[in-house]
Formats: C-alpha cells, sequence, structure tokens
C-alpha cells in the first residue's frame, strides 16, 4: 500500500483526482511525498519518493486522467484565479537534490484530445497555440504569451471584450490580457516584448487591447496599457495609399525578397522612382525585368498612392551603375482626379484623414518601430472652429492607480 504523506498548509493542494491518478501509479509500498508550485500559468509537480518510479507510469496516469476529465478542469484546490496551461512533473528520491526524470504536459492539448495522439515537442505545440492564437481565439493566445513568459512567473488570461456598432465606427473587439504577478515587475522589462509578441502575431479580428497587471490579493490593477492591434500589412497598406515611400519600400521589398532582389523607393514631384538591385551580386548579376514588374506593378497598382501619377522602375546593380533597363508605368493618379491632389495640398484644405496621415509620419520618424509597437497613435477632431489632436503612445507610461496617501 502507498503511503501518501499529507501536510496541512494554507497553499493551493492537488485536486483529489491527480492526486490519486499519482498515487496509484506509484510503486506499491513507496513513500510518496507530492509538492507542488504554481509559475506563472505553469503547475510544477514534484512526486518525491523512498524507491525510484517510472516516467512514463505517473505521466501517462496523468494524461489518461486528463482525457477522461472533462472541462473546465481544474488541477488545484482551491482554484487559482489564472489558467493552467502546462503540467511539469518531476520525479526525485527522498533526500536527494537532483530529479531523476522530467516530464510535460501540455494540458489544454490532451484536453482537445482525447484520443491517444503521436506527441509534441514543445516547439512544435507553439507553432501549434501560435496558429490559433492568431485566429483570435482568447485561450491560445494566452497559452502562446504564456510560454514566452513564464520565466517570469507571471500568468496570463486573455478575454474578449465586444463593442457593437455605434452611427460613427463599425463593430470591434478589443483584446485584455490579464498578467497576474506577485510582485510588481519592472514595466519595460514585461510590456516591451509583451506589445512586441502581441503584434507579431497579427491578431485577426482586433484593432486594440489593453494590457492590465494585477498584483494577486490586489483589487485594483496595479497599472494598464493600451495597445494597438493593427495588423502591420494594414499600417503599410494605410500609408503605401498616401505615397508614404518607406511604406511602399516595405511592401516592395516583402514580394521581391523571394527572387533575390531588393527595393529602393524615391519620388520627384509626381513620379515615384524604384531601384530594383539584387541582394547578392555574385548570384544574380543582372535583375529581371520580367520578375520584377510581376511584383511592383501589382502593389503599385492596388495602392494607387495619393498624388502620384507615374512610376519609373529600373533594374540596376547598385547606386552607383546605370540601370540595364527601365520600365515607366502610369499610376491611378494620372485619370483619377481626386488622387493626383498632392497630400499637403489636402491637408491644407483641411482634409483631415490627409492631416491625421501627415501627423502620424511627423511623430513616428521610424516605420521599423511603429510596426513592432504600434508607434503613437493620433486622433483628430473638430468642435466648432476648433481642432482637437490625441496622442497616445503604444508601449507608453502606464496608467498607474491612485495612490493611497
Amino acid at each position: 500500500m502507498v503511503n501518501v504523506s499529507r501536510r496541512k498548509s494554507s497553499r493551493p493542494r492537488l485536486a483529489n483526482w491527480l492526486h490519486e491518478a499519482v498515487r496509484l501509479a506509484a510503486p506499491l509500498g513507496s513513500h510518496l511525498h507530492l509538492r507542488v508550485r504554481l509559475r506563472g500559468n505553469t503547475l510544477h509537480l514534484l512526486c518525491e519518493t523512498n524507491c525510484p518510479t517510472d516516467k512514463d507510469e505517473i505521466v501517462g496516469a496523468v494524461i489518461k486522467s486528463i482525457r477522461r476529465s472533462t472541462q473546465p478542469l481544474s488541477l488545484l484546490t482551491p482554484k487559482p484565479p489564472e489558467s493552467i496551461y502546462r503540467l511539469i512533473v518531476y520525479g526525485r528520491l527522498k533526500n536527494t537534490q537532483n530529479s531523476l526524470w522530467v516530464g510535460s504536459v501540455d494540458i489544454l492539448e490532451e484536453l482537445n484530445h482525447p484520443e491517444p495522439i503521436v506527441p509534441n515537442d514543445d516547439e512544435q505545440l507553439l507553432v501549434t497555440y501560435q496558429s490559433l492564437a492568431r485566429s483570435g481565439a482568447p485561450e491560445a493566445i494566452a497559452r502562446y504569451l504564456s510560454d514566452c513568459f513564464n520565466h517570469l512567473g507571471i500568468g496570463i488570461q486573455a478575454e474578449v471584450q465586444a463593442h457593437p456598432a455605434t452611427d460613427t465606427e463599425p463593430e470591434n473587439r478589443r483584446l485584455w490580457i490579464t498578467c497576474q504577478c506577485d510582485y510588481s515587475p519592472e514595466y519595460a522589462l514585461l510590456t516591451e516584448p509583451l506589445v512586441q509578441e502581441l503584434r507579431e502575431l497579427q491578431i485577426k479580428g482586433f484593432r486594440d487591447g489593453v494590457i492590465r497587471c494585477q498584483i494577486r490579493g490586489e483589487q485594483k490593477p496595479e497599472w494598464l496599457l493600451w495597445i494597438d492591434l493593427t495588423p502591420p500589412q494594414t499600417m503599410l497598406r494605410e500609408w503605401g495609399r498616401w505615397g508614404d515611400e518607406q511604406a511602399i519600400a516595405h511592401l516592395l521589398n516583402q514580394g521581391m525578397l523571394a527572387h533575390g532582389i531588393a527595393v529602393k523607393v524615391t519620388h520627384k514631384q509626381e513620379t515615384l522612382h524604384v531601384f530594383c538591385y539584387p541582394i547578392d551580386p555574385i548570384e544574380i548579376e543582372v535583375v529581371n525585368k520580367q520578375t520584377a514588374l510581376q511584383v511592383v506593378i501589382p502593389i503599385l497598382e492596388d495602392l494607387a498612392p495619393q498624388g502620384l501619377t507615374s512610376a519609373t522602375i529600373y533594374g540596376t546593380i547598385n547606386d552607383d551603375s546605370a540601370p540595364s533597363w527601365v520600365e515607366w508605368l502610369p499610376l491611378a493618379a494620372e485619370t483619377v482626379p481626386k488622387l493626383r491632389t498632392p497630400v499637403r495640398t489636402l491637408a491644407k484644405n483641411g482634409n483631415l484623414d490627409a492631416l491625421l496621415f501627415l501627423m502620424q509620419r511627423l511623430l513616428n520618424p521610424h516605420l521599423s518601430e511603429r510596426l513592432a509597437t504600434g508607434g503613437i497613435r493620433v486622433k483628430l477632431f473638430t468642435k466648432g472652429t476648433i481642432l482637437h489632436v490625441m496622442t497616445e503612445r503604444s508601449p507608453a507610461l502606464p496608467r498607474i492607480k491612485p495612490s493611497k496617501y
């Protein structure tokens, strides 16, 4: 008969079903002592015995019990405020320091696959949850971020807040990310990488989100941070339509990369100049004209950049050499009068969309930083004869809870 040690403690303990699963898998006659520690969204379970245990038997018993269970699954009693996505089981002999073995169980993976499946490694699972997170599933978003920030001991939850459509704005959804902490983490250490991870996911169906830092035991959040979740491609296309050189160059380089071609873009008056040259001149001596035009033309025709009536495309080796070929391309502004007016002229005439772009471009001089963090967002509206300008940076200084003193 297995002798199970149980100590009275105010700390959370294993749920009865999990405790029983481990007990039955332990060798008969052994003394089993279980210790648990919750770190972020990962539960660490130490199985300490006076004789060696088998990893496959212990972990296998846990997996079978999870598959027989129904959602929601509670691994601890009382249930912790944040979800548990991974269980790491350790086997160790009594009075020793090193583990005999370590096993990992992905809770969501086992719940979603009641039938036996081929085990996946951590990298494959992370890719799986990354794909699910991009579709906007809050549980998958939290699970993916948890893997990225578990080393900080932070538990992560994700919720969706729906905003119904109004007369001025369509229906949209806001993503809430709650970071459960035992202490107040350094602001930049958490927010900057978290914002970049969220933006790199390019989550569908969200325009913005809020990150909330919640200290365990506190009623009010430590701070709140707004984040712009507009996908990078959308940002590039919005600026590209206004004729922004960097945004157009970024879009063209995305399409050219697979062909070993790089692009530089500049404009003079109403003409956009596109220079195509090989990334590695040793592999590609001359840029293939047909290949370059097949990438450039559809992108420029789709963007229809404001104030640019034509584009001249060059195939060259470097900045100092003469082009090997030149192609002229008419743009939409040549035949569409409303696209012919320069952006600054529109802004001077009171076009708020044009003015908004110019302000955003001025406040976000580095395109790569804006794509990574969301940059500085600008909102414009008029009230009577007064123009109101609102700016918000993401990541920005947090909205800290008011002091008691």
